[in-house]
C-alpha cells in the first residue's frame, strides 16, 4: 500500500515536471537540463544491486504511467480523485486498469514459532505485493535463479494477495521466509508455480 501511494505522489510530480518542461521551459532551461544529465554521476546508485535500482525507480516510472492513465481517462479531476481514493497495492500501479476496483485479498499467516522450536524469533511480517514478487523473480541476488523480465512479469501478474513472515534463529544463523500467495485465477497460480 505504501509503495502504491508513493507511486501516485511521485508519478504526479514527474508528470507535472514533464508537462512544465514541454510547455514552459525555455531553450536555455532545456539546455541546462541536458547538460546536467550529461555530467551527472551517481556512483552509489550505479553500484547498487539491480533489485534496489529497480525498486528505487518504481514510484517514478510506474507512478508516472499510472498518473498518465488517470489523465487519459478523466483529466486532472481523476488524478485529484485518486488522492481521496488512494491506490492500495502495487498491482493497481502496475495495471492501472485494475484501479480502484481490484483490491488485494487479505492473507493471514499463523504464528509458526511453536513449530520452529527454541531460539527462533519473528523479525518481520507484512505483504510482498505484485511488485516485490516480480523483483524476487527477476532481480534476486542469485543470478542463477533470475528469470527474464517478461517471464517474471507474467509470473507475478494475476497476484491477488499475499503475506510473508521472516524468522531467525540467532544460535544457528538460520533464517526462514514463509510466503503465502493468493492468485486471481488458477491459471495465474499455475503460471507462477512454473
Amino acid at each position: 500500500r505504501c509503495a502504491a501511494i508513493q507511486a501516485l505522489l511521485e508519478g504526479d510530480a514527474s508528470t507535472v515536471e514533464l508537462q512544465w518542461f514541454i510547455n514552459y521551459a525555455t531553450q536555455n532551461d532545456q539546455q541546462e537540463v541536458l547538460e546536467f544529465y550529461d555530467t551527472y554521476s551517481s556512483p552509489i546508485y550505479d553500484s547498487a544491486p539491480d533489485f534496489m535500482k529497480e525498486d528505487f525507480m518504481f514510484p517514478y516510472t510506474y507512478g508516472q504511467a499510472f498518473v498518465e492513465k488517470l489523465l487519459d481517462d478523466g483529466g486532472w479531476e481523476a488524478v485529484n480523485a485518486a488522492y481521496a481514493n488512494l491506490p492500495v497495492s502495487t498491482e493497481q500501479i502496475l495495471h492501472p486498469e485494475k484501479y480502484p476496483d481490484d483490491t488485494p485479498v487479505a492473507v493471514e499467516l499463523p504464528d509458526l514459532l511453536p513449530t520452529l522450536g527454541d531460539g527462533w524469533e519473528e523479525l518481520d511480517r507484512n505483504v510482498m505485493g505484485e511488485w516485490y514478487t516480480y523483483l524476487i523473480l527477476a532481480k534476486g541476488s542469485d543470478l542463477g535463479f533470475q528469470l527474464e523480465a517478461e517471464t517474471a512479469e507474467d509470473a507475478a501478474a494475476g497476484w491477488g494477495g499475499d503475506a510473508y513472515v521472516i524468522y531467525h534463529q540467532q544460535s544457528s544463523g538460520q533464517t526462514a521466509l514463509v510466503v503465502d500467495w493468493l492468485w486471481d485465477r488458477d491459471r495465474d497460480a499455475d503460471q507462477f508455480a512454473k
